[in-house]
């Protein structure tokens, strides 16, 4: 990897921890959620610790996936509260377990919002 392709990545972390509303997601969860965007689905997440009561409905984010609307926010004290709880793996249960959590509903972007 040569030097300009290193400063390349390294400019875009940056920009990223500076936006305030950008929005990452696990690498592996990249092609499922865009394909729920792209029929017009919703998609999910869920978020803790600094990230818990960072985002408010109605805000758009930017995502490694194109730009998001927040459409609803859940707060959820307890993992067994969370919807998917089946669905997360024994990985996300653990990371998530012990704290409180916001799961967020979003969309994607119309062309005209």
């Amino acid at each position: 990897m040569n030097i300009f392709k290193l400063v390349e990545i390294f400019n875009s972390k940056v920009s990223e921890a500076l936006d305030k509303t950008y929005m990452s997601f696990p690498k592996h969860e990249h092609k499922s959620l865009s394909s729920r965007l792209r029929k017009d689905q919703p998609i999910y997440t869920t978020r803790v610790s600094a990230e818990r009561n960072k985002y408010k409905v109605g805000m758009i984010v930017n995502s490694p996936i194109g730009k998001l609307k927040i459409k609803s926010i859940k707060q959820l004290d307890n993992i067994k509260e969370h919807p998917f709880y089946d669905e997360l793996s024994e990985e996300d249960r653990n990371t998530i377990s012990r704290k409180k959590m916001d799961l967020i509903k979003l969309v994607k972007v119309k062309k005209d919002e």
